[in-house]
């Protein structure tokens, strides 16, 4: 059994206090009966909930899109340090989420946050081949073969990466502007790639994870609920 207005959340992009007014203004409906108590139980798995005559439904678990600002970590629990969570609406949080994959402290962008751990394995697994895209500026004299070096697969230490694909938008020689397309997420790979590549990375955004963009109507630091229709962009 579950709190209708909590239901109301998991069913769509809506946060707690919308929820609340929904009920309270006669638009939710449950089992064909109007209800106007937030507080109300029902069977998430039997019960028929309308919301302003459209049928909606539970969801298990919680997939959230984060615009990731710079100088938060993507940490449940990291002392002393902002964490992602720390800036997550309060109506969007609940037992059990983490990041579906990582960004660095300095890196922004897209961010995924689940309770779902078969998809965070889906999303992050290599074997799965779910590309991520980051736009990159950077300064410093770019190798000329390092279009090719990205395509080959780089070799960082004794480690051989999977071939990535770099895009670059701009070079004046000193600086440049680029994006990068990766299939894996190693440990601050996309910068240790463009440093092989002679290039200092200056400012890193995740925007693009398989088919689904970075809504660019989310201001760094926002968050919501993920739509069905961004679920399937993905894989």
């Amino acid at each position: 059994m579950i709190r209708l207005d909590k239901f109301i959340c998991s069913a769509g992009s809506y946060s707690r206090k919308e929820a609340k007014k929904l009920i309270k203004d006669g638009k939710v409906r449950a089992d064909g009966s109007v209800c106007r108590n937030a507080d109300m139980k029902i069977d998430e798995n039997k019960a028929v909930v309308e919301i302003n005559g459209r049928a909606v439904s539970y969801s298990r678990f919680s997939y959230i899109i984060m615009n990731k600002p710079s100088g938060a970590v993507c940490s449940n629990d990291e002392k002393g340090e902002r964490t992602v969570f720390d800036i997550l609406p309060p109506e969007l949080m609940r037992k059990g989420l983490f990041t579906a994959g990582r960004l660095d402290k300095d890196t922004v962008g897209l961010l995924i946050i689940t309770d779902d751990g078969d998809f965070s394995h889906r999303l992050m697994s290599p074997k799965k081949h779910v590309e991520k895209v980051y736009y990159a500026e950077g300064k410093g004299k770019l190798l000329k073969n390092a279009e090719e070096m990205f395509k080959e697969g780089m070799l960082l230490g004794d480690e051989r990466l999977k071939s990535a694909r770099l895009n670059v938008l701009y070079n004046d020689g000193e600086t440049i502007k680029a994006e990068i397309t990766v299939s894996e997420g190693k440990y601050h790979q996309v910068k240790r790639m463009l440093y092989k590549a002679g290039i200092e990375t200056t400012y890193l955004k995740r925007i693009k994870i398989g088919g689904l963009s970075l809504d660019e109507n989310l201001k760094e630091g926002d968050a919501r609920i993920m739509t069905a229709d961004e679920m399937r962009l993905i894989f």
